[in-house]
């Protein structure tokens, strides 16, 4: 068995605790007052062997009910994921004394069961003082559940209609993964997907991705534009339900839409380059293209001019009567290198004349052309911001600036490549600024801001102990990459599409509903997001009173998927006014767009208009 090491460091996010609210065992008190169901937060503790090749994730948290009465029975639980059985978790209880119970130990043990859980019964003494509320507070680890115990004399006795508690099945983590938006492979270029995810049925994923050259929508002359190919890119997306992401690239080593100028291609406006021959350091030819001055005025200019033009065509644009604006996705952030990634790999690295390289002054211009542009759209960079070619004031600007939307996320396009150098980008990146360690933001940023990229293209760099595409899973939880191309360019071998299957299911969220409970007229929904990351577009969860399939009463509920972390939380919602009878509950997570159709659930009950039963209640 291989030497693990155990790294629990809650600023690097391999430890944390979320907001649990889970399935509870618990027996009621004597009086018919409604159950309430809490829970402790959830620690987390990511396990990597030594080589950082495995990577296992252990939740821990405690649940009761509260508050509950002296004299009846109240049963902790100590709820696990992927802990061992057998495993011996110590705890301690504080806020009562031996004289408070009649069954239980103050300390001592959990021990794991195959199930996952261990339980603590206790019956706590009716001691007829008028003592109020007591706290008794249960702590394992470093979580603490406290349980309200009132006294019997306080106690509520007025009759009522007990809460009615019930459970949602989930999707098996096991099955074929389910389709869901900005979540898993995405179909790239229009293209249907190399790697048929997530089964052979071929089926277009709700998200579309394509990159374009500058020349190819600015060919010529200052001012003019031809929008063609971009409009016939969103308007496929349209025609599939996707939204739509892009970068736009200066550079692109063999592209099929630049032009060319003395036998070299140039994927800017040729008024660019004429421009730029005119000036002191002028663009040159390096690799076959023409490489521009990057920090050349008339550049910059001309780069800005660009984009804010494309930001007013997509505002100012529809198809089918649906706006531009309603269907882009995320803007990447391409202004700078060889297909926009952020290096000169391929496009004279190294040989530029004197005054041609990028300053950083230059870097953060361009970066800040894309902000300035798309205020309202996530923003990713390349990951190779934060290496060589760039430096380590970009990498914190890019770390640290927002939009209207939030912070910029980042894209890696060399998922599951073994070449050592490449985890100095991200994980292992040495850079600090400002007194900070640039990876730890680079390695926390997911919780705030999407991320992304493509598997790399070359099979002996992505083949791990004889597999093709070994590494790419460990790779996509590592970084918590939410989605990745599906590009028309994968290595083929036997275990090249399994592979990409399992990458692509553990992107992103898998949110759902775990149980919960109606109280009269108050439902509570115990959410859950079991995946990776959360999710970044904007949703509205709604619940819905159904009589057969009319809805006679909807509600939104104040539970925001939106950066909903990766944990569980409980929600209350009231049901308004609604006549008496028998009907259906159901929840719907719409698009607030309207351009979406329902986001999907790691649940099984999902209905034709995309709904989810939760229960049959009498109001």
């Amino acid at each position: 068995m291989k030497n693990r090491v155990m790294q629990i460091l809650l600023l690097a996010g391999l430890v944390s605790c979320q907001k649990n609210v889970d399935s509870l065992e618990v027996i009621a008190p004597q009086f018919s007052r409604p159950l309430s169901f809490i829970s402790s937060d959830t620690l987390t503790e990511n396990e990597m062997s030594a080589d950082g090749r495995t990577y296992v994730t252990r939740k821990y948290w405690l649940t009761s009910a509260s508050p509950v009465d002296e004299g009846s029975s109240v049963t902790v639980k100590m709820n696990t994921s992927n802990v061992a059985k057998g495993v011996s978790i110590a705890y301690s209880i504080t806020g009562i004394d031996t004289s408070d119970i009649t069954a239980g130990k103050l300390s001592g043990n959990f021990i794991i069961g195959s199930n996952g859980t261990d339980s603590l019964k206790y019956n706590l003494k009716a001691d007829s003082k008028t003592e109020g509320t007591e706290v008794m507070k249960v702590t394992a680890k470093t979580i603490t559940l406290s349980i309200s115990v009132d006294d019997v004399s306080i106690a509520d006795t007025t009759a009522v209609t007990p809460a009615t508690s019930f459970t949602l099945a989930e999707i098996p983590y096991s099955d074929a993964d389910f389709l869901a938006p900005f979540r898993g492979a995405n179909t790239f270029y229009n293209s249907v997907q190399t790697a048929p995810i997530p089964d052979n049925s071929n089926a277009w994923s709700m998200d579309n991705e394509k990159r374009f050259t500058w020349s190819e929508l600015q060919p010529t002359s200052a001012g003019v534009y031809n929008w063609s190919s971009f409009d016939a890119a969103v308007n496929s997306s349209i025609d599939k339900g996707q939204r739509f992401s892009f970068g736009i690239m200066p550079l692109e080593s063999g592209s099929g839409t630049s032009q060319s100028v003395g036998g070299n291609l140039v994927c800017f406006p040729t008024y660019l380059h004429t421009a730029m021959q005119s000036e002191s350091v002028k663009d040159w030819v390096a690799g076959g293209m023409w490489i521009p001055n990057w920090n050349s005025e008339t550049y910059l200019s001309a780069w800005e001019t660009f984009l804010k033009a494309l930001a007013d065509h997509i505002n100012a644009s529809s198809y089918k009567s649906i706006s531009y604006k309603n269907v882009i996705s995320r803007v990447g952030l391409l202004g700078f290198g060889n297909w926009g990634e952020w290096h000169t790999s391929g496009a004279g690295r190294g040989s530029q004349p004197s005054g041609a390289k990028a300053t950083a002054a230059t870097l953060k211009r361009i970066a800040k052309a894309h902000i300035t542009a798309f205020p309202d759209y996530p923003l990713q960079n390349p990951v190779g911001a934060f290496a060589s070619e760039s430096y380590p004031e970009v990498a914190y600007y890019l770390l640290t600036a927002k939009n209207n939307w939030g912070e910029i996320g980042w894209s890696s396009y060399h998922l599951g490549s073994t070449a050592t150098y490449y985890p100095g980008y991200a994980e292992q990146n040495a850079w600090t600024y400002n007194g900070v360690a640039l990876k730890d933001l680079i390695m926390n940023k997911w919780k705030t801001a999407p991320i992304g990229g493509e598997p790399m293209n070359s099979q002996s760099e992505v083949t791990l102990n004889g597999l093709v595409f070994g590494d790419l899973e460990r790779q996509v939880r590592l970084y918590h990459v939410s989605q990745f191309n599906n590009q028309t360019n994968y290595p083929s071998a036997p275990e090249s599409t399994p592979n990409l299957r399992a990458a692509s299911k553990a992107c992103g969220y898998r949110l759902s509903i775990k149980g919960g409970s109606i109280t009269g007229k108050t439902v509570t929904l115990n959410w859950s997001n079991s995946g990776i990351a959360p999710v970044y577009e904007n949703w509205d969860v709604y619940l819905e009173v159904r009589n057969g399939s009319t809805v006679v009463w909807s509600g939104l509920a104040s539970f925001k998927p939106k950066l909903f972390l990766p944990g569980t939380t409980s929600v209350n919602t009231t049901i308004g006014a609604v006549a008496a009878g028998t009907y259906s509950l159901y929840v719907i997570v719409k698009d607030p767009l309207g351009y979406r159709k329902p986001l999907p659930l790691a649940n099984t009950s999902k209905q034709a208009d995309g709904s989810y039963k939760i229960a049959d209640v009498k109001i």
